[in-house]
């Protein structure tokens, strides 16, 4: 039997209507197939809400997910409870090789240009020294006087030491101090002998520490002491054996202790450490770790 239904009742045109509505039944053939669809029915029909639900679904497995990488991966940090305070920081003193150059010691008491020193090219470790308040600058410069790389520029005393990769050549500083200063250019040798696990070392400020030895994975724990937010942002950074600079390990600019775990390198490395307060750096061999 054909389905009847009833005919919906038409806008009215513009204008004046004249007449009344047709209101005779609309007889509609019988459907061509079983899927027979009107889009009125949808007025009436509650919506599907099991797309929304499947969205959320993904949603909250997608971030269960990116939690568990960042859970599982090779960074674990903490609040810094027990980093010991150095009230005379030291700068620590990388091990000396039979082929290391002779290091260049220079002092001055005030803004000066000491003399022009040679370097054999490579890794090059400056240390400085001051316990003036005031501004201590210290600027790299070629033989003929021009500008290479900018050393130190601090407010405040400095104890501590910074690397740079350097091409064979001769090399002076310029010092702009207001009191007595020191500073000491080494060119560690590349078979320095690694230091022995574990291996503990704190301090104030910048301080390029090692050799650490190659062939086993390491764990590296760095924490430091802040007041709050500090800028630059205390940091540990790989450094290779010619003084390039390879992964920044650690950046942070509240007070933490952070743990990276070092897979097995091909070579030794050093580690540059920096904080404006007190900070303490550990590094142990992982594979003696406590499971």
């Amino acid at each position: 039997m054909p389905q009847i239904l009833p005919r919906r009742r038409q806008p009215l045109p513009p204008g004046p209507f004249d007449g009344p509505i047709d209101e005779e039944p609309l007889v509609l053939p019988p459907p061509s197939n079983p899927d027979f669809y009107d889009p009125g029915w949808d007025d009436w029909r509650q919506p599907r809400r099991w797309p929304i639900v499947a969205l959320a679904i993904v949603l909250i497995l997608g971030a269960v997910l990116v939690g568990a990488y960042k859970v599982t991966s090779k960074t674990s940090t903490t609040k810094a409870k027990s980093i010991p305070t150095v009230p005379s920081p030291t700068t620590f003193q990388i091990p000396t090789a039979p082929s290391e150059p002779k290091e260049v010691v220079l002092t001055g008491k005030s803004d000066a240009t000491p003399p022009s020193f040679p370097i054999s090219g490579g890794m090059v470790v400056f240390s400085a020294t001051t316990t003036s308040p005031w501004q201590f600058g210290v600027t790299l410069l070629d033989a003929n006087g021009n500008f290479v790389d900018v050393l130190y520029n601090v407010l405040g005393s400095v104890n501590g030491s910074v690397v740079r990769s350097l091409e064979p050549g001769t090399y002076q500083i310029k010092v702009t101090a207001k009191d007595a200063w020191t500073v000491t250019v080494r060119q560690p040798a590349p078979n320095t002998e690694p230091l022995s696990l574990p291996s503990t070392h704190s301090g104030v400020g910048p301080s390029i520490i090692g050799p650490f030895p190659a062939g086993m994975p390491l764990s590296v724990l760095f924490g430091f002491l802040s007041n709050g937010d500090v800028w630059p942002p205390a940091s540990v950074q790989v450094i290779y054996l010619d003084g390039r600079k390879g992964s920044i390990l650690m950046s942070e600019t509240s007070q933490k202790i952070v743990t990276v775990h070092l897979a097995a390198s091909m070579q030794p490395f050093y580690l540059q450490a920096f904080a404006l307060g007190n900070w303490q750096l550990t590094v142990s061999d992982a594979s003696r770790a406590k499971p």
